[in-house]
């Protein structure tokens, strides 16, 4: 597991990002955005999600050809 934490000082207060954040949601129909899993006055807990699909074509010894999507979430 990866994981990367960011702090950062905005010209904004905690509560208009969080706005912000909220405002781009990930689900299945939008392949990015951000889940938040905690917020206060002191901090937001969430993480950022981007969906890759991949297709890949596989041959087998039959000679028949198969397409596999390869669904990732960075």
């Amino acid at each position: 597991m990866k994981t990367k934490w960011l702090e950062v000082e905005l010209p904004i207060i905690l509560v208009e990002l969080y706005e912000l954040l909220k405002s781009s949601p990930y689900s299945d129909v939008m392949p990015k955005g951000f889940d938040i899993f905690e917020f206060s006055k002191e901090k937001i807990d969430g993480k950022y999600i981007e969906k890759n699909v991949q297709v890949e074509l596989v041959v087998t010894p039959f000679g028949d050809k198969n397409e596999i999507e390869i669904t990732t979430r960075l």
